[in-house]
């Protein structure tokens, strides 16, 4: 629940010229969260002429900031672009059903502790079902469904738990927490709790 999956960039670029580095400084930041990222949008400010004229999805120019009037239109467009995306992920992890082994989801440092592990054991078969149920409740608490991801979460807490893996379980009750905050909370705390 606490991966970048949509990256909104804001900048200035008044000269055609500059156009290029401007663009390239997008096109890094979005390396830089390209596991994870699902979609992007690059708003420009100041440019004119030709460049502008050219249709991308991706990238919205405007002349000033008082000349804007869209832009509110087009981030909700994003945003229910991410929704779309991220739903449709929740769906595909959660009603996997095609009798495959789960895969061990890991990160990068636990890598090399799983090499020559026996994955037929019924210890190894539960560590992967719990990091998945924690993986499906971080895709329902993005997607906005928050009874599902207590339903995903609390399944990953009891696997996670019963095989030790402290780690992933740190990080399952994480996202219970939130994901209880925001169902006690829906209008949220109003800065009482900090």
């Amino acid at each position: 629940h606490r991966k970048v999956v949509g990256l909104i960039s804001i900048t200035e670029c008044y000269s055609s010229k500059d156009w290029p580095q401007t663009c390239e400084k997008f096109h890094m930041q979005k390396e830089v969260y390209g596991a994870t990222l699902y979609d992007s949008r690059l708003f420009v400010f100041g440019l004119q002429g030709e460049i502008t004229d050219q249709p991308r999805t991706d990238v919205a120019f405007y002349l000033s900031y008082d000349e804007c009037n869209t832009i509110a239109k087009k981030v909700e467009d994003f945003i229910e672009s991410l929704s779309i995306v991220l739903e449709s992920k929740r769906l595909d992890r959660a009603t996997d059903k095609s009798g495959d082994k789960i895969p061990l989801l890991c990160v990068p440092f636990e890598k090399k502790d799983f090499v020559g592990l026996d994955t037929d054991s019924r210890h190894y078969k539960k560590r992967c079902q719990g990091r998945m149920r924690k993986h499906v409740g971080d895709l329902c608490l993005q997607a906005g469904m928050v009874q599902d991801s207590l339903v995903h979460y609390h399944m990953a807490v009891e696997l996670l738990r019963s095989v030790n893996d402290f780690l992933w379980l740190g990080a399952a009750l994480e996202g219970l927490c939130s994901a209880s905050v925001i169902h006690h909370y829906p209008g949220g705390t109003g800065g009482k709790y900090r």
